[in-house]
C-alpha cells in the first residue's frame, strides 16, 4: 500500500472548466471571483481545488451572514415600528384628555418669556458697575 503526503490532496490542481460544475458557475464566473480575488489565483488554466472549494464556501458563508443580518435588523426596523405607533397613540390619547397643549397656543408665552429674559441680562452691566464701584451716578 503507497503511503500519501498529507498535503497531496492540497495541491491538487484542476482546471476551471472541471472546478465551474463543481461550484455550479460559469467559466466565466469563476474568472470574475479570481479578478475579485474571492478565488485562489489561477495557474496556467488550473486552480487548487481544495482551497478553491473553501474560498467559494466562505464567499457563500459571507452571503448568509448578510441574510441574517438584514433579518435582524428587519426584525428591529419593525420593532421600532411598533413602538413609534404605540408613541403616537398615547400623545394622542394624552391630547384627548387634555394633558398636552398645542404649540401653537404656548409659542407666544414663550416668546415673550425669551424677550423679557434676554432685556433683562442685556441691563445687567449697566446696574452691576455702579454697585460694584460704590457709585451713585455713573456717566459712562
Amino acid at each position: 500500500m503507497t503511503e500519501r503526503h498529507p498535503d497531496a490532496a492540497a495541491v491538487t490542481m484542476v482546471s476551471v472548466a472541471q472546478f465551474a460544475p463543481l461550484v455550479k458557475l460559469t467559466v466565466q464566473r469563476v474568472y470574475q471571483l479570481c479578478q475579485q480575488n474571492i478565488l485562489p489565483r489561477i495557474v496556467d488554466g488550473n486552480l487548487p481545488l481544495i482551497a478553491g472549494m473553501q474560498a467559494y464556501i466562505r464567499y457563500l458563508r459571507g452571503f448568509s451572514n448578510a441574510d441574517a443580518q438584514s433579518r435582524t435588523s428587519f426584525a428591529d426596523e419593525r420593532g421600532r415600528l411598533f413602538k413609534a405607533r404605540a408613541d403616537i397613540a398615547e400623545l394622542e390619547r394624552q391630547a384627548r384628555f387634555d394633558r398636552l397643549v398645542p404649540i401653537k397656543d404656548i409659542e407666544p408665552s414663550w416668546a415673550q418669556l425669551v424677550s423679557n429674559f434676554r432685556t433683562r441680562m442685556i441691563a445687567i452691566p449697566s446696574k452691576a458697575v455702579p454697585r460694584v464701584f460704590g457709585l451713585r451716578n455713573c456717566a459712562l
